[in-house]
């Protein structure tokens, strides 16, 4: 096993995951400030409910009461706009640029080949993500929603998108080659303890996030321990498949040039 690389691939993907906590924390810093700059405008609003109730609405209060609606919207839209559009794209790109850099440093894979896939991957860990988080709101606050029922099939569909995507860069072979060689693979005991050490991730990741986004007291310490260790084990793990998925590789190189 090539401990350098091992070292290197190491390091790009805790600096992965450091992003993402800091991003979460600056969303989570960020809301309580709007939050905050809401309960400013309490008073007014309950004041103006008042008058609406009394029909005591005068020209100058409803003039103050569009004012004051103006700027909460404008709040609640900066909210929406952070949560709903800026925080998931810049997920998205902070993954492709990771999934770009990861593999070059581990097997030299062109980025050309790697930009789909990995935003495909990018798009679902996003839904997973998002209907885990609806599930812990429908356990913990009973709030339904009717995507709930996608969670498992999407889940499902991320790990074998992911599973692909580790035999597509890593092999350098056309789209179908790989397809067939992924379905019929030696290897799926290997890519098995795969998928175990990234549900598990996800697991402590999730836990992370669940801090972030909630006051439950918990503390950050155990979990970022955890996920440390879990990037160590799991990066043991994908530098081993790597070295049997390029033995494979000139296996099949060898026996081309002995069928010419």
């Amino acid at each position: 096993m090539d401990l350098k690389k091992l070292i290197y691939l190491t390091i790009i993907e805790i600096i992965f995951f450091a992003l993402i906590v800091l991003a979460l924390v600056f969303v989570r810093y960020q809301q309580e400030i709007y939050i905050n700059e809401l309960q400013v405008f309490s008073p007014d609003v309950a004041k103006l409910q008042s008058d609406i109730q009394q029909n005591n609405l005068t020209a100058e209060n409803q003039a103050s009461l569009q004012k004051t609606l103006d700027e909460v919207g404008n709040i609640t839209n900066k909210s929406l706009l952070l949560t709903r559009y800026l925080l998931p794209i810049f997920f998205i790109v902070l993954f492709v640029l990771f999934q770009i850099i990861y593999w070059y440093f581990a097997v030299k894979t062109p980025w050309q080949r790697i930009i789909l896939p990995a935003f495909l991957q990018a798009i679902l860990a996003l839904l997973a993500a998002s209907l885990t988080i609806d599930l812990m709101g429908y356990f913990v606050y009973g709030e339904y929603t009717s995507m709930l029922y996608l969670l498992i099939p999407i889940s499902i569909l991320l790990i074998l998108i992911t599973l692909f995507n580790f035999h597509y860069f890593v092999a350098d072979q056309p789209f179908k080659f790989t397809f067939k060689k992924f379905l019929f693979s030696d290897l799926k005991i290997w890519f098995n303890i795969f998928v175990t050490m990234a549900l598990l991730g996800f697991i402590i990741f999730f836990s992370i996030v669940v801090y972030l986004f909630t006051q439950v007291g918990i503390s950050l310490t155990a979990p970022i321990i955890l996920l440390l260790v879990f990037i160590v084990f799991a990066n043991i793990q994908r530098v081993y498949l790597i070295d049997k998925l390029l033995v494979e590789k000139i296996k099949i190189l060898m026996k081309s040039i002995k069928k010419r």
